[in-house]
């Protein structure tokens, strides 16, 4: 599963925030490219499967949120 994360939206601090709450259920990594991060999701855990995406992006928008 793949995610593009604006970065002109969202900071690289509040991504590694919300990877290290995240990392028990999945396993994530993100690459760099011009105005994005990319966000890469394996290995993810059965019991959260159906909803990890709108999760974790629910969490990166609590962490950029208290960013600002």
């Amino acid at each position: 599963m793949e995610i593009k994360i604006n970065k002109n939206i969202y900071k690289k601090e509040s991504l590694k925030k919300t990877i290290q709450v995240y990392e028990s259920l999945a396993k994530i990594d993100f690459l760099e490219e011009s105005n994005f991060f990319i966000v890469k999701i394996d290995d993810i855990n059965e019991e959260v499967k159906d909803i990890i995406q709108d999760e974790f992006c629910n969490y990166l928008l609590f962490e950029s949120g208290k960013c600002l």
